[in-house]
């Protein structure tokens, strides 16, 4: 456990032991823990962000090898190419998925 993890775990500890009742005590925790998911996911959804910038997601290239795929005049080269995007775009859309159901959860728990 790293120093500012076990700082906050004190601080929660003694919040908790302080509250007037437990039920304040449950509503911290709760609180506290839909704020920690609420980060994460901004965080998942952040890097989702970026990498789906980085690789062009809905690119001119990703276009263009979509398109000679119809026609069928990609080269082994290029089929390897767009099986790899269209690869990666199926991975980015269940990690976008389960971050919006992860989204929806939180929204219900509150």
């Amino acid at each position: 456990m790293n120093p500012t993890n076990e700082q906050e775990l004190r601080e929660l500890a003694h919040i908790i032991m302080n509250a007037d009742t437990p039920y304040d005590a449950m509503q911290f925790v709760k609180d506290h823990t839909n704020a920690e998911i609420a980060r994460t996911l901004d965080s998942l959804e952040a890097e989702f962000d970026r990498h789906a910038k980085s690789i062009g997601l809905w690119g001119m290239e990703g276009l263009m090898l979509d398109t000679l795929a119809r026609t069928g005049n990609l080269s082994s080269e290029q089929k390897v190419e767009r099986d790899a995007m269209v690869t990666e775009r199926r991975a980015l859309a269940i990690l976008y998925g389960a971050i919006q159901a992860e989204r929806a959860k939180l929204k219900e728990v509150k």
